[in-house]
């Protein structure tokens, strides 16, 4: 509805829409990441980012022609220096990335990350129906 990612623009059609200060709004949307305790006033929940994988695929996947039951999923890793480290994974369209689940550690984190690759699709299975087409990629 928007047509912008931009923190202002969303806060203003919110605030539009809900009938509350401009700058409250900008404050809740500033906020919407931060953990319980960091957030100002009462009655303030985190959010469970994993709870939002699914229904993110749902929505992208609702954008697609009826006719096309085929999904390109991606796998990639991503190093931010050496502070921390990306898993994603992210439907493929139109030349173009959308990140629908991620995990995100520190760079000096050990382990196997074949268990985190599984968990984040598992997450997304139940979105996409049994008579589509998935089709995954990922570097090595």
């Amino acid at each position: 509805m928007v047509r912008h990612c931009g923190q202002s623009q969303i806060a203003t059609f919110l605030t539009g829409l809900m009938g509350c200060k401009f700058g409250t709004m900008k404050q809740r949307l500033r906020e919407f990441t931060y953990e319980a305790e960091g957030k100002r006033g009462q009655k303030r929940q985190a959010v469970d980012v994993k709870s939002c994988f699914a229904p993110l695929l749902g929505w992208v996947l609702s954008k697609f022609r009826a006719n096309n039951k085929q999904v390109v999923l991606a796998m990639d890793a991503t190093y931010l220096k050496d502070r921390f480290v990306i898993l994603a994974v992210s439907v493929v369209v139109a030349n173009c990335a959308i990140p629908v689940a991620w995990h995100i550690q520190t760079g000096a984190q050990k382990g196997k990350w074949n268990l985190i690759w599984v968990a984040l699709l598992k997450q997304l299975q139940p979105v996409i129906a049994a008579n589509w087409t998935v089709f995954v990629l990922t570097d090595n």
